[in-house]
């Protein structure tokens, strides 16, 4: 039996900047997602309706659509209806899926593939033309995932790096779950949209939380721009307004959950209540309570805005300190830090690699942790690098990989807290006596936006977290202070598990290199 939605949230945003224009492509694109067997809410028809506006000139009347609405009240649907529309009825060629991490994207491939292969008009749509004859094809490949049409036409699923869509030029883009888009990855996905007239940028995620996600610089800017009403832009926002409602109401929870309902699909209001009386008892929850289950964000600021947040490291300091050559010692004497985060699904892989001037850092491109993935690209750094050792915390998802540290004939330090106050003493000092450089990865500043200093009882102070994330300033006090235990000591070449002996790499005087990940 199939118990029909009793919806309570709100359908209409509580903020909102909406282009006027011609509303019937929009209106096509909503009778076409019925007509494929899905069964939008109403609020998120009127999504898709507004991201299908167009103007006078027949093109998009926002070709940024900027949504942010909180957990678990069906994004990704809104996501799939647009894609649909996008090939069957706008003959869009190329569109781009990116998410964080993989599995965030191939759910999605998965959600659109769904769809189609459960509605015979979408399957065979193209079956008796004799331009394009066949059905579409689902392509299962590690970091490749699509949906590959007759036509030609494709929907990419990726997770986002600097190099993700490099060569492509897409019709429609998607950041999937933007409250984590690192600068730099942005700019270099969103030149993908440039060679097209009438190309289409959707940013949809829930809200950013500055103490938890530290690339949600992004997201934050284009909400500001929402907000101010910038031209061209779409902006719509399911939020609770702190300043008008009890946080912990009923009233709160309708007005930002617009698949509220109190039974059948949707976001489940027995569920949510139980998140409101958890967070009056505890301020962790409290905060995560404002931010996943309200759509209060805990926003970066606009640019000027002053902040009481002060950088543990300066930013123009270190700035100061990158170094794209730097000249490493005779024996490259190098060792490595991973933080992985609480929820085992993030990590930071840093290497400390000892030079003439005192200590340089690189950063590793891995981002996600799947713990074979990252044990390969440890492999791969053993082989071209030969360090010393591989700093981690075991006392969280990181003890997965002690034992494939050790396989990989690298001698695991395991830090203990005062290793991990040591470590943070020495990256001070090291900036302290201008020994510390850098590769320049703007990963780094996006970290030293939102960290914090700790009190370590008894020890001193070290990083603080960010929650949810793997940090690269976590990472690389590990690796200064495997490097110091290991790296100003002599070198001798010992048999290592696995059959792999390591072997010092001389060079006359030292030279000018970096470490390779």
């Amino acid at each position: 039996m199939v118990v029909e939605s009793q919806l309570i949230g709100s359908r209409y945003p509580r903020l909102a900047h909406i282009p006027e224009g011609d509303a019937s492509r929009g209106d096509r694109a909503v009778a076409f997602a019925r007509g494929a067997g899905m069964t939008l809410f109403p609020w998120q028809e009127d999504v898709l309706r507004a991201m299908c506006i167009t103007g006078d000139d027949g093109k998009w009347a926002a070709s940024e659509s900027v949504i942010s609405v909180p957990r678990q009240n069906g994004k990704g649907e809104i996501l799939v209806a647009r894609e649909l529309a996008g090939i069957y009825l706008f003959g869009e060629s190329e569109i781009l899926h990116t998410a964080h991490f993989l599995d965030t994207a191939v759910d999605a491939r998965d959600r659109l593939w769904d769809v189609i292969e459960h509605c015979e008009d979408l399957m065979f749509w193209w079956e008796d033309d004799p331009e394009t004859p066949g059905v579409p094809q689902l392509v299962r490949s590690n970091g490749k995932e699509s949906i590959v049409f007759p036509t030609g036409q494709k929907v990419k699923f990726r997770t986002r790096t600097d190099k993700t869509g490099r060569g492509l030029s897409i019709d429609l883009l998607v950041f999937d779950e933007c409250f984590n888009l690192p600068k730099q990855t942005h700019s270099a996905i969103s030149k993908t949209t440039r060679a097209k007239q009438n190309a289409h940028t959707i940013y949809i995620s829930s809200p950013v939380d500055k103490s938890e996600h530290m690339h949600g610089a992004t997201f934050s800017a284009k909400r500001w721009a929402g907000i101010d009403g910038a031209p061209g832009l779409l902006f719509m926002e399911w939020s609770a307004d702190p300043d008008q409602v009890d946080i912990y109401s009923r009233e709160a929870l309708v007005q930002s959950n617009p698949s509220l309902t109190l039974e059948g699909p949707g976001a489940q209001f027995r569920d949510a209540m139980q998140d409101a009386n958890s967070a009056k008892v505890s301020e962790t929850l409290r905060d995560a309570y404002l931010v996943e289950t309200l759509g209060i964000g805990n926003w970066v600021p606009r640019d000027g805005e002053e902040s009481d947040f002060t950088p543990i490291i300066d930013f123009d300091v270190w700035g100061a300190l990158q170094d794209d050559a730097p000249a490493v010692t005779k024996l490259r004497e190098s060792a490595l830090g991973i933080d992985v985060n609480v929820n085992g699904d993030v990590c930071a892989m840093v290497a400390a690699v000892k030079t003439r001037k005192g200590v340089h850092l690189s950063l590793a491109d891995r981002v996600e942790f799947d713990r074979d993935a990252l044990l390969a690209d440890l492999g791969k750094a053993v082989e071209l690098n030969d360090p010393l050792a591989a700093a981690i915390d075991v006392r969280g998802p990181a003890s997965t990989i002690e034992r494939g540290i050790s396989d990989l004939g690298v001698e695991p330090t395991i830090m203990q807290a005062k290793d991990v106050a040591k470590g943070y003493m020495l990256l001070q000092q090291l900036i302290h006596e201008g020994a510390l450089t850098h590769d320049g990865d703007p990963r780094w500043l996006d970290a030293l936006g939102v960290v914090e200093e700790r009190e370590i009882s008894g020890m001193g102070r070290a990083v603080k977290r960010v929650r949810g994330e793997g940090c690269p300033l976590v990472a690389a006090t590990f690796a200064i202070l495997a490097l110091d235990k290991t790296g100003l000591q002599e070198v001798v070449p010992m048999p290592r598990r696995g059959g792999f002996t390591p072997v010092a790499v001389p060079s006359a005087g030292g030279g000018r290199a970096d470490f390779d990940f």
